[in-house]
């Protein structure tokens, strides 16, 4: 359970203020469990990661607005499957089904920009119980 709990708070990091992430991971290597290949993970974090081919400030989300899940992509590809109506669209069905979806977002983009209110969806749909 220890080893479980140590790869958690190593993925949490990037929760924490950019400035305080080399405090964060220092912290956490006192306290680390041992388990196998410990070291070259540790290796691997901090050559990676810490000190290496990432910045922090590129991989820390801490300050990051807007979704933190995928919610929205997910929806509009649920939508671009329901338009295709079918799994795999030939190239020529796709890039119809992008410029339709493109000028639907453009008149959307327009109207918003002449002071229309953008479309609420009801997120439960109303029945009647007759």
């Amino acid at each position: 359970m220890e080893f479980k709990l140590y790869i958690h708070q190593v993925i949490a990091i990037a929760f924490v203020p950019p400035a305080f992430v080399r405090l964060a991971w220092s912290g956490l290597q006192e306290n680390s469990p041992d388990f196998d290949n410990k070291e070259s993970f540790v290796q691997y974090f901090e050559s990676t990661w810490i000190d290496g081919n990432f910045p922090i400030c590129s991989w820390n989300v801490y300050t990051q607005e807007g979704p933190c899940i995928n919610n929205n992509a997910e929806g509009w590809h649920s939508k671009m499957k329901k338009l295709a109506r079918k799994s795999h669209p030939n190239i020529y069905e796709a890039v119809t089904l992008f410029k339709s979806e493109q000028a639907a977002t453009e008149v959307s983009l327009m109207q918003l920009a002449a002071g229309g209110l953008p479309r609420r969806r009801r997120k439960y749909r109303t029945t009647r119980t007759d």
